[in-house]
């Protein structure tokens, strides 16, 4: 059997983790030190995010029973006060003996989803390589959710998810 478990997902943490994983991978790669992501670049990451959500459901189906973006009241505000308040909502469907430890790792592979499909967007024309690269950090995250899903396998509530 399944239960239906909705997240509600920030897009300002979406935002912030895309800033702090653009930066981590810079400062690490001392060649790649130019065009780092800032606060300026907020709102466009923001889009992205939307956009990202969007895919992310879509990657999931069929186990989602409903997504949704709070966009109205956010697109009434200014940029900055838009991402704090903005949640995006995804309802899926899992095994039913799913423990809270398991849903708090599920949440952190759908923000880890997000954030990556969010970068794939915001490098898609500028850096290819970096694009793909986030592509499939999404993608990876994305398969260990379905599979989950699908088989009710366990998930180790202390993995470690590979970031960068």
């Amino acid at each position: 059997m399944k239960t239906e478990i909705t997240f509600s997902l920030s897009a300002q943490a979406i935002v912030d983790q895309a800033l702090a994983l653009d930066a981590l991978k810079r400062c690490t790669h001392s060649a790649e030190t130019d065009n780092l992501l800032g606060r300026d670049h907020a709102p466009a990451i923001l889009e992205a995010t939307k956009m990202a959500f969007a895919q992310l459901a879509l990657l999931l189906v069929p186990h989602v029973a409903d997504s949704a973006i709070n966009d109205e009241a956010a697109s009434q505000q200014s940029v900055n006060s838009a991402s704090a308040s903005l949640l995006m909502s995804i309802t899926l469907r899992l095994p039913d003996d799913i423990t809270s430890d398991s849903q708090g790792v599920i949440r952190r592979l759908l923000e880890h989803a997000l954030t990556m499909l969010a970068l794939t967007a915001v490098y898609a024309a500028s850096d290819t390589a970096a694009s793909d690269r986030y592509r499939q950090l999404a993608l990876d995250s994305v398969e260990r959710l379905r599979k989950f899903a699908d088989s009710g396998e366990k998930i180790p509530t202390r993995t470690a998810l590979c970031w960068i």
